[in-house]
Order: C-alpha cells, then structure tokens, then sequence
C-alpha cells in the first residue's frame, strides 16, 4: 500500500502537475507518510480540455473517497476547478 507522497509523485508524473491532499472534512493537508489503500491506477494523461474539476470528479474521488485535492501551479498556488488541464501544464513550461 502506497504513500501519499508517491500517490502525489505518480500523479505529477502522469499528469504533468503538483497535487497535494487534503482531508475532506476540514481540506487540512495529509502527511506525506500516510497511507492510502491503492496507488494512482492511470496510465495516461487526462484530456488537456478537461477542467480541474472533471479531473477531480472522474479520476480522484473515485479512487480516494474521504480525501480531497488541491491541484497547483507550477508556483504552488491552487489552481480554480474551472481551469482546463492544458493551462495548468502549461505553467510547468514556463
């Protein structure tokens, strides 16, 4: 069973941005050492016209119930739910 820091490392590397966990109820942030129940299962990249709120919806919280995400510019500030993917990985390109 993996830790969030590689869950959060896999997803970087898969989807070519930062994330950082939260819990759900008070979206406090999750050690890095923890343990989650299963590993991030995509292989490929999310469409770049998704928004960050469909990644959410049909790629995380179907796999970690009870956590929510923050999804982050490269500067590590969150990014809105109705940006679209491509935007985002754009700012790792700058």
């Amino acid at each position: 069973m993996p830790k969030i820091e590689n869950v959060e490392r896999r997803i970087r590397k898969i989807e070519g941005f930062r994330v950082r966990f939260l819990y759900e109820k008070d979206r406090k942030d999750v050690r890095g050492d923890k343990i989650v129940s299963r590993g991030y299962p995509y292989e490929h990249a999310a469409n770049n016209e998704w928004t960050v709120e469909k990644w959410k919806k049909d790629r995380f919280r179907q796999v970690y119930p009870g956590y929510e995400i923050d999804v982050l510019y490269r500067d590590k500030s969150s990014v809105q739910g109705n940006t679209k993917l491509a935007t985002v990985r754009q700012s790792y390109q700058e």
